[in-house]
């Protein structure tokens, strides 16, 4: 109890701009606070990981500085993550760089500025290994580089108990004939994490060695409980979309319909939609309209 006194504590110190920190630098802030929570799943992408992240300026005069959400593109605020054996975690390559001297902004004395990001915005993709990963925000101001406070992400391979119940999805005939050596299967799963219940899309494929790795997890959504009635109706595939059609009680009706990609688990778009649609009627399998 104590110790977790002191972490809710630290925490709400860290993220207040009055209270000072022992990584603050060169008359800076900078505080981060986390908008979601883990544990995370292997293969769980960091545009699940939101912060917020505030920038102080503690002088008593304004003072010139990149604007947030620039210097993040700009990799002048960046992300030092180190995975579960202490070495650091690479990223994917980066674009053009913007130039920063046209981007300047100035922040009075004593105020902050502030802005929300995913972690996927620094480069990162998923979550690659069980463990704890360690990870703390650097910021080069005009002064020098001041950093945040370091943080934990837990990452976890759930077991057989988070499992609460799972539905494979089928190959359709293009992926049958051309992942049929490197993808394993595709699966919707009420997975239990942290005393919370969320729907889950997963894929695993083949690495080396034929060993089965994590390809995507995606959070559909979250579920009060673990729901006895739950239909996944739909094949994995490139153009196909998934529906995930529930009840969250015996008592009510199957009103819950959600539609996602069944390639990667993200929702089902408009635009999806239009891409299916021309590709059935290219190949023909679209059915003859009706004749008034």
């Amino acid at each position: 109890m104590i110790t977790s006194l002191i972490c809710v504590a630290f925490m709400a110190a860290s993220w207040s701009a009055l209270v000072p920190s022992p990584h603050d630098a060169h008359g800076w802030g900078l505080r981060v606070e986390r908008l979601t929570h883990g544990p995370y799943i292997v293969g769980e992408t960091y545009k699940n990981v939101r912060v917020k992240v505030m920038l102080i300026n503690k002088t008593a005069q304004a003072r010139d500085h990149w604007p947030l959400a620039v210097a993040v593109k700009a990799d002048e605020l960046k992300i030092m993550l180190k995975g579960p054996d202490g070495q650091g975690v690479g990223r994917r390559c980066e674009v053009d760089l913007p130039r920063l001297g046209d981007a300047q902004s100035q922040l009075a004395a004593g105020k902050s500025v502030s802005v929300e990001l995913a972690l996927s915005d620094f480069g990162f993709r998923e979550f690659f290994e069980a463990g704890k990963f360690r990870a703390q925000l650097k910021f080069n101001s005009p002064q020098g580089d001041v950093a945040s406070f370091p943080w934990v992400l837990d990452v976890v391979e759930p077991t057989a108990a988070d499992i609460l119940a799972s539905h494979m999805v089928p190959l359709d005939d293009f992926e049958t004939r051309q992942k049929a050596n490197t993808l394993s299967q595709a699966l919707v799963q009420q997975i239990k994490l942290g005393g919370r219940v969320f729907l889950v899309y997963r894929s695993f494929g083949r690495g080396s060695g034929n060993a089965i790795v994590p390809v995507d997890c995606i959070r559909i959504a979250e579920l009060p409980g673990k729901v006895e009635d739950m239909k996944v109706e739909g094949a994995y595939g490139r153009d196909n979309p998934l529906t995930i059609t529930y009840r969250e009680t015996s008592y009510t009706k199957w009103a819950t319909k959600l539609v996602i990609n069944a390639k990667n688990g993200s929702p089902w778009t408009a635009e999806d939609e239009k891409h299916r649609q021309e590709k059935l009627k290219r190949e023909g399998k679209l059915p003859p309209p009706d004749k008034k």
